[in-house]
């Protein structure tokens, strides 16, 4: 029946599916803006992961996804020197490696 006995995880993997799938597409990058990624809904299909009404939102999703992964990061740092959080957002080294692998950039202010 499929049933997710870790349905986080499950949504996690479902969500990097579709960051690495975005990365595929022709004269998109794994550093994209959220902005991007949306404008990119008026003219491309998401492969077999979108359909319908789906389009318009997938990408900025993506783009939000992205920036709560960065705060998950940044949130490991700081638990890992002041040992408190500062955002509710957690992230695995395993999830940092999937991400390190297809090259996303942490600091995005500073990527370009």
């Amino acid at each position: 029946i499929g049933f997710q006995w870790d349905p986080t995880a499950y949504q996690w993997t479902q969500m990097f599916d579709m960051l690495r799938a975005y990365c595929q597409e022709p004269g998109t990058q794994v550093n994209d803006g959220g902005t991007a990624m949306e404008r990119r809904t008026q003219t491309k299909d998401f492969g077999t992961h979108v359909t319908g009404n789906q389009k318009k939102t997938t990408y900025k999703k993506l783009g939000i996804w992205c920036n709560t992964q960065r705060a998950a990061y940044k949130n490991e740092g700081a638990i890992k020197t002041t040992g408190k959080k500062i955002y509710r957002f957690r992230i695995s080294s395993e999830q940092i490696g999937k991400l390190e692998s297809i090259g996303f950039k942490w600091d995005f202010t500073t990527h370009k």
